[in-house]
């Protein structure tokens, strides 16, 4: 007869006891808490390569339409090339490209992070969709200020 009075005497003391009710706690809302910041990263770093990215064209097409000549746009496109390119992306991850037709200068850049693992700073997580190429094409008037 004690013994069945023991149990609801223990179940109500174990209702009352408050001990590791935030671990548990934590343990269901951490890994979603987790999720939402990594990403939160995630977007705010594809955000910031694609600003970088069409910044780069439009300086690279600013730069090059300059240029006296198609020989000498080419120059001046790979003079700022790096310079540009690697002011806020990682180069090795990025690729631009120059066409000339004599009226207009069409610079194309892209930036491919599926390239190499070191192309972004936030890993790329199985369970948050992210983008992994970038592209961006800026045209410019030749001799146009």
């Amino acid at each position: 007869m004690t013994r069945r009075r023991a149990l609801p005497i223990a179940l109500a003391r174990l209702g009352r006891d408050r001990r590791g009710g935030v671990l548990v706690e934590f343990a269901v809302i951490g890994p979603l808490l987790l999720v939402l910041l990594f990403g939160v990263l995630s977007w705010g770093e594809s955000t910031f390569i694609q600003h970088q990215v069409v910044w780069a064209s439009a300086e690279l097409a600013r730069g090059a339409g300059v240029g006296e000549d198609a020989g000498d746009r080419q120059a001046i496109f790979e003079a700022l090339d790096d310079q540009v390119l690697g002011t806020f992306l990682f180069p090795a991850c990025a690729a631009a490209e120059l066409s000339d037709d004599g009226q207009w200068v069409t610079v194309s850049v892209s930036y491919d992070t599926a390239r190499q693992e070191t192309c972004r700073v936030v890993p790329p997580l199985p369970f948050v969709p992210s983008a992994t190429g970038f592209e961006s094409q800026r045209n410019v008037l030749v001799g146009a200020p």
